[in-house]
């Protein structure tokens, strides 16, 4: 098993809890990338990508990621267009994090759609804590019970309670799915009371974000497992390294076509024989020196092109897929597990990645769900109404009670004098 984490804008430390996790329960290694390779290593036959981005993910390694998907490669992505250093810029770039991988997610039919994710759930609002606050919010969902596919061996626990820390939605192509042949169950969603919020930014007016209207709510689709034949991105096409190899020769090619008979572009001592010789300019420059069979001849590209290719891996343009997609990679990060959030949102996160990688793995002894602290129980949110029948009761319950104590003991005196 590979786990990887983002590239250079990784903060150091990220993800060592679920490392930490990982490497106790299985023979995982770890690997901090800034470029993943064009190839996967054949043994590697699971792979977590967290929070992949543009600096640790180029055109070599969606090739990798397609490749390593098609020859039996499991693969857990976990995305990460929406974190904490991406919503506290401001306000005019606080835009998604891009993570590489969008033209071939949307090959297999996945996109990750704008924005940022809530649940106005009444037990759907996570909390959030700082060293002056503690409170909640619907941009910190919890999901649990229905939000969860209960007839997937992943998620089917009635104690699995999943925190996350500004989701994206993920939205599948059903026409592209069905003409593939492929499975795709969605695993994790939020309640009916799920709001896209485009603006992606939790400052204040974030966490106080107003209720939005029911016609705006509804549930929306955080992670999917998906199975069955793909294509791959690159099939009719050459490699990455392929289409630079094929560009570099037809470089040299343009580059020796344009040099004067002889193969080697006039000397300075050339130019000067042929001025003496030939005032007019009308007799052909001497000949070069020939350069024989030696190492510095004229041969060049012609004979990189005529030697015969260096064995690599084989090359898939079909397979079957197996691939598991998240919208939030914060859920196992070190902040989301940290010991206020944890007990309060609980570490459902990680232990929903551990058993993914454990059922992936074919081990049962992974799949059920360690016990968790218990489900967070926030207090019942009131409409307007009754708010302001709270806050008028708040205000006359002092006056009334001491109305009613005075009243009692009038009653009491009045009877002792009779």
């Amino acid at each position: 098993m590979q786990a990887s984490g983002r590239g250079p804008n990784a903060r150091r430390g990220r993800f060592s809890v679920v490392q930490e996790r990982l490497a106790r329960v299985f023979s995982a290694s770890f690997r901090r990338l800034d470029v993943l390779g064009e190839t996967i290593a054949p043994e590697i036959d699971i792979l977590i990508v967290a929070a992949p981005h543009v600096g640790s993910i180029n055109e070599d390694a969606v090739f990798a990621l397609d490749q390593f998907a098609l020859r039996g490669g499991r693969l857990i992505l976990l995305l990460d267009p929406v974190n904490l250093p991406v919503a506290f810029k401001q306000a005019g770039q606080r835009e998604p994090a891009t993570s590489g991988l969008e033209g071939w997610l949307d090959h297999l039919g996945i996109t990750a759609e704008y924005g940022v994710v809530g649940d106005f759930g009444r037990r759907h609002r996570g909390a959030w804590a700082t060293r002056e606050a503690l409170g909640r919010s619907p941009f910190l969902p919890l999901i649990h019970g229905e939000g969860l596919a209960q007839d997937h061996i992943v998620t089917s626990s009635e104690q699995l309670v999943v925190p996350m820390l500004l989701p994206s939605s993920l939205s599948i192509d059903e026409p592209k799915q069905e003409e593939a042949g492929r499975k795709v169950q969605v695993l994790l969603r939020t309640s009916e009371d799920g709001y896209l919020r485009p603006e992606v930014g939790i400052v204040l007016e974030t966490l106080e974000f107003a209720t939005p209207a029911a016609k705006e709510r509804k549930s929306y689709t955080l992670g999917v497992w998906m199975e069955g034949p793909a294509k791959s991105f690159f099939a009719g096409k050459p490699s990455p390294a392929e289409a630079r190899a094929e560009a570099a020769r037809k470089a040299a090619e343009e580059a020796e076509a344009e040099l004067p008979i002889g193969g080697e572009p006039p000397t300075e001592e050339a130019e000067a024989g042929t001025a003496a010789g030939s005032p007019d300019g009308s007799l052909p420059a001497p000949e070069p020196e020939s350069a024989g069979d030696g190492d510095e001849g004229g041969d060049g590209p012609e004979d990189d092109a005529d030697a015969p290719a260096a064995d690599g891996p084989p090359r898939y343009d079909t397979g079957t897929l197996r691939m598991m997609v998240f919208g939030d990679a914060d859920m196992v990060a070190d902040y989301s597990l940290s010991r206020l959030l944890a007990q309060s949102n609980g570490t459902g996160g990680l232990d929903l990645l551990a058993n993914t990688a454990g059922w992936m793995a074919g081990s049962a002894d992974l799949l059920d769900v360690p016990p968790q602290r218990p489900k967070p129980r926030p207090l019942e949110e009131v409409d307007e109404d009754e708010r302001s029948w709270i806050k008028l009761l708040n205000l006359l319950a002092v006056p009334l009670l001491l109305l009613c104590i005075g009243v009692v003991v009038f009653l009491v005196r009045r009877s002792q004098g009779a």
